[in-house]
């Protein structure tokens, strides 16, 4: 992928540990993880919009049991960090 112009973009210092997080398991480099991340994460809210006609969030309860979700699923993944592969 060709190098882009970037902005910044504020997210909560726990979602960041995600990002991070799953950063050092997989291959990907920081920025790549959460430009996929996001892409990812608006084709599903898009999805669950669309299917439901609501927004899938509706309380910060909600979102703290996401975040739980997300953050057991990167625990649960396995330590396999080699050569970094850099798209964005």
């Amino acid at each position: 992928m060709a190098k882009a112009r970037t902005i910044r973009v504020r997210v909560l210092p726990e979602v960041e540990a995600l990002v991070q997080a799953l950063h050092e398991k997989c291959r990907y480099d920081l920025s790549t993880v959460r430009n996929i991340a996001l892409l990812l994460g608006l084709e599903r809210l898009a999805e669950l919009i669309r299917e439901t006609g609501e927004e899938p969030i509706k309380d910060d309860s909600e979102f703290w049991q996401l975040y739980e979700r997300v953050k057991a699923a990167i625990e649960s993944l396995p330590m396999e960090r080699s050569k970094v592969v850099e798209y964005a």
